[in-house]
């Protein structure tokens, strides 16, 4: 669980994230997600997306996991302002700040921008947007500016995280194309009867290249049953001109929605580069007392995931275009992969979820996951959870790794209290030489008092590695939150990190942020 960009970066210091996920999370985590964005559950740990339905009730960790990243939605027209100041505390500590607003103009119109400071120095814009969404009519949304999008199953098109660089000082370039993940320029989604009509338009670049793309969806309605053809063209070239890479794709996109579930499945032709294939299928269905997600997907060896952004394992493959000189990595391309998802109801008070995801990449590399876990309701404000998980990867020239994990977490929630701690023991397999493969426990402890409506007082403590009777990571923060005149919240952070492996050890935060609507 991340309440903030703060605690996504400890959990990539701590090897709980791959660089990638790592990045995506970020992103996703400043712009959050809501009613139109659902899809970005794919990319958050132990979610997935699967038509926005729930599996059955979702257990206390898995709300808390969305709770997170979802964009809180307003019932009337205002003006929120966001200021958001950090300092580090050591001798040469250097600062951020992040600040963003939100206006909507009308009940229809919505403007919003986002700037970051890094304490690296970096600062540019995040994104920026103009959006229209009436509440009937023909057209749904249209956005100008930074936005994300799917089509389908995400296939063809979809949310992948950043291709491209972006300028790290505020000025035009930046501001025009903002350092986001998504796309830039133009989206319009139009209902007109038992059709549906989306068409995105986007123009990105850095200092070297430049990525156009251009792509239409088409639905029609049948009852219960929708039908889409999609059409995506993108052009990847340099800014000094010569060579080009083009990604012409297209695909069928079919759903069928019935009274307990729902199947969906997109079968995609790739033209350009070269020619190749793509399928992808989701299934959910809910009986009685449990809920089953399936979900499968093939991408050909040639497939280029540049803008895709359906169902994958966590395999990557360094692909390089060689007439334009721009390598990626692709967590598509040649791979074949599984994902099954389970909760069962065993006893009025427990509930028994399972979840395996299974992925291949050619016959040399693949990837298996497995959690299982109880979750049972002791009393009403107590519950608790015991959890087992796996995960194996083998990929050359690496020989296999993977790890076993065992944590008991209890959660206790009377009145305004909310207490979360759980102890998790560790067994990695790996390289013995460098440390991979000893054995750790990791503690945590969140603790978060609530005052009426006018505050709340947060402790955060999480002991991630504790091997040998030796401490090799800590990081705990207090955060306090008050509203003062009813629209204005601040809140106070004080958090500090160890970590044994780096020379300083110790790294000391403090920030305000201030929250204002009006």
């Amino acid at each position: 669980m991340f309440p903030s960009e703060d605690e996504i970066h400890r959990a990539f210091e701590m090897g709980e994230l791959e660089f990638a996920r790592y990045l995506r999370l970020l992103e996703i985590s400043r712009t959050g997600i809501d009613t139109s964005t659902t899809f970005l559950f794919d990319n958050i740990p132990n979610l997935s997306h699967f038509d926005y339905a729930p599996l059955q009730v979702p257990s206390d960790l898995e709300t808390e996991q969305r709770d997170a990243f979802i964009e809180t939605p307003r019932t009337e027209p205002r003006l929120i302002v966001r200021l958001h100041q950090g300092q580090q505390l050591e001798e040469d500590g250097r600062s951020r700040y992040r600040t963003s607003f939100t206006a909507d103009v009308s009940r229809s119109v919505n403007l919003s921008m986002r700037i970051n400071r890094e304490y690296t120095g970096r600062e540019r814009f995040v994104t920026r947007s103009l959006t229209f969404a009436p509440d009937s009519g023909v057209v749904k949304r249209i956005v100008l500016g930074s936005f994300v999008e799917r089509f389908g199953l995400g296939a063809v098109l979809g949310y992948s995280g950043k291709r491209l660089d972006a300028s790290t000082q505020l000025d035009r370039e930046s501001f025009l194309y903002p350092d986001h993940g998504g796309f830039n320029g133009l989206l319009a989604h139009l209902d007109l009867a038992r059709f549906d009509l989306r068409a995105v338009a986007s123009h990105q670049r850095d200092n070297i290249y430049r990525l156009a793309t251009a792509g239409l969806q088409f639905d029609r309605r049948f009852g219960r049953v929708a039908l889409g053809l999609i059409n995506v063209f993108s052009r990847l070239s340099r800014r000094d001109g010569g060579e080009a890479a083009n990604d012409h794709k297209s695909s069928l996109f079919t759903r069928y929605r019935y009274r307990n579930g729902a199947v969906a499945a997109e079968f995609a032709r790739q033209w350009q580069p070269a020619p190749d294939a793509a399928a992808v299928l989701e299934w959910r269905h809910r009986f009685e007392r449990a809920g089953i997600r399936a979900a499968g997907w093939h991408y050909g060896e040639h497939y280029c995931g540049l803008l895709s952004g359906s169902k994958s394992g966590g395999l990557y493959r360094k692909v390089v275009l060689d007439d334009i000189d721009y390598e990626y990595s692709d967590r598509r391309s040649r791979q074949s992969g599984l994902l099954l998802r389970t909760a069962v109801d065993v006893t009025p008070r427990g509930k028994l979820i399972n979840a395996l995801q299974w992925a291949e990449q050619g016959t040399d590399s693949a990837e298996t996951e497995f959690l299982s876990a109880f979750d049972v309701r002791l009393t009403e404000p107590w519950s608790a959870r015991l959890e087992y998980g796996y995960e194996q990867d083998d990929r050359p020239p690496e020989t296999a790794t993977g790890r076993h994990r065992l944590r008991l977490e209890q959660r206790f929630a009377p009145d305004l209290w909310r207490i979360r701690t759980y102890i998790a023991y560790t067994r990695p397999r790996g390289d013995v030489t460098r440390g991979e493969s000893e054995d750790y426990v990791s503690a945590f402890l969140r603790l978060r008092r609530e005052f009426d409506n006018s505050g709340a007082l947060e402790l955060w403590a999480h002991a991630g590695r504790i091997r040998k009777g030796r401490l090799d990571y800590w990081y705990g923060y207090i955060r306090h939150t008050c509203t003062i005149y009813g629209n204005t919240e601040i809140a106070c952070k004080l958090s500090h990190r160890y970590r044994r492996a780096d020379h300083s050890h110790h790294d000391t935060e403090f920030s305000v942020e201030v929250t204002a609507g009006l």
